[in-house]
């Protein structure tokens, strides 16, 4: 009787030992578990030299590279697309219908938008739901812009889409040359989801 007692002591001490380290442990590597993966932004220059690897490993110099930078566990969703043409970008269509492994998503809404080129957003607006539409002034050779998104699915206005989730979207830009390019995103070996554009027209 004594030891199943000592026992049974023993085993509430190992448990409440357990539980008190669970609660005081801190986060792996700074991510809190309870909150959704939001890493700090890239920089242009880490943003150039992301592509770049991801170019080089991909073994070619597409006509525009778009990416979601990882990891692909990330919540924090920002589209940049690079222009590697001599011509410029005017209109960009990024649609997300093959995303979610081909459930679809839809974006809400598009913020933070940055870079080198002057962006008028034509879609979605303020109370939008589905594809990004954008055109482009003096968007370069060289040059990025990148749009922070908010992806919902079809049935869930407050669905938390990660990097991975935007896989098989569709990247579609216009050229000022008259060149049109498409490209679908894909999970890459570097952990990003990317697209090569390739030109489609003429």
């Amino acid at each position: 009787m004594k030891l199943q007692r000592s026992l049974g002591f023993a085993s509430v001490v190992v448990l409440g030992s357990l539980a008190a380290a669970l609660a005081s442990a801190r986060p792996v590597l700074g991510v809190d578990l309870n909150r959704k993966t939001r890493p700090m932004p890239l920089s242009p220059q880490q943003l150039r030299d992301l592509i770049a690897a991801e170019e080089a490993s991909a073994g070619g110099s597409p006509l525009a590279t778009a990416i979601f930078p990882g990891p692909l566990t990330s919540f924090g969703i920002t589209l940049t697309v690079a222009n590697n043409s001599a011509a410029e970008i005017t209109d960009m269509t990024f649609d997300p219908f093959g995303g979610l492994m081909g459930a679809g998503l839809v974006i809400e809404s598009v913020f933070s938008v940055s870079g080198g080129a002057a962006t008028t957003l034509q879609y979605p607006l303020a109370s939008g739901r589905g594809p990004v539409v954008a055109s482009f002034s003096s968007f370069d050779l060289g040059d990025m812009v990148s749009f922070g998104m908010d992806p919902d699915s079809y049935d869930n206005g407050s669905f938390g889409a990660t990097v991975a989730d935007m896989a098989g979207s569709r990247v579609e830009l216009a050229f000022s040359d008259g060149t049109r390019a498409a490209g679908v995103l894909r999970v890459t070996d570097l952990g990003n989801a990317a697209a090569f554009v390739s030109q489609t027209f003429p």
